[in-house]
């Protein structure tokens, strides 16, 4: 199962009183638009679905720019237009090079768009792709582990461990804010043809995933919103180095 961190996402972006909004706070960052089908097309032409293509654009934009302070990547699907924005804590964040990225609209500094949704975090050295963490494996949940508990029973089988389950984002769906489980058959038929598959995207069973020519890494963890400070930069946690050329198969 992948390591599961806890992000404070004011820490991670500025806010600003909405004037429009009864004064509520809303965050601020660089948002940029996208042709959305031109940018499926590119990830069709690169032979990946879009979640992934996307977080490679991404990495290679932070690795020939870098920058020693968290960036907090989000996205948003849409029609015409999909929407990459990134949000800094202390100003606006220093990717100037988002403008140069494939299929790129307009951008400029704003307030995030009502659906976006965290999908990258660059801690300072290197490159998250977060996943919300499930309900079926948060140990927080009791109402969906009681119901997996439950529909079990029902069917007379035992329940699947957590660590034995699969998962597919939804990338189509708030940015891979929808994460489901999937049947193995299902797994493998979106992990085999992402370009068929271009809206979802399997979530690996190891963290480390080395991408692109240069095999760069690529972390996925799980997160899910905490009270407490996010310690930035994010470490790893101790003997999860194991290395993965692409997502794992069961």
């Amino acid at each position: 199962m992948l390591p599961l961190i806890l992000l404070r996402i004011q820490d991670l972006c500025r806010t600003q009183a909405d004037l429009f909004g009864a004064g509520k706070k809303r965050a601020r960052g660089r948002v940029c638009a996208f042709h959305a089908d031109p940018m499926r097309q590119h990830a069709r032409d690169a032979g990946l679905n879009l979640d992934r293509y996307l977080t490679r654009q991404i990495l290679e934009g932070l690795l020939a720019s870098p920058v020693r302070s968290p960036v907090l990547f989000w996205y948003e699907s849409g029609e015409p237009y999909l929407f990459l924005s990134a949000t800094s804590p202390r100003r606006d964040a220093p990717c100037s090079w988002m403008a140069a990225l494939p299929t790129f609209f307009e951008g400029d500094s704003d307030s995030l768009r009502d659906n976006s949704r965290p999908f990258l975090l660059w801690d300072g050295e290197k490159l998250l792709r977060l996943y919300r963490v499930p309900p079926d494996i948060d140990p927080e949940d009791e109402f969906t582990s009681a119901l997996r508990l439950a529909d079990a029973e029902v069917q007379g089988i035992p329940p699947v461990p957590p660590e034995f389950l699969h998962f597919v984002s939804d990338f189509g769906a708030f940015g891979g804010w929808l994460v489901v489980t999937a049947s193995p058959a299902c797994y493998d038929q979106v992990l085999d043809n992402q370009v068929d598959n271009w809206d979802y995207s399997v979530i690996p069973e190891t963290s480390r995933e080395l991408v692109g020519a240069r095999q760069n890494p690529v972390f996925h963890v799980y997160w899910k919103p905490s009270a407490a400070p996010t310690r930035c930069p994010i470490s790893m946690p101790a003997g999860d180095s194991r290395e993965s050329d692409g997502p794992a198969r069961s």
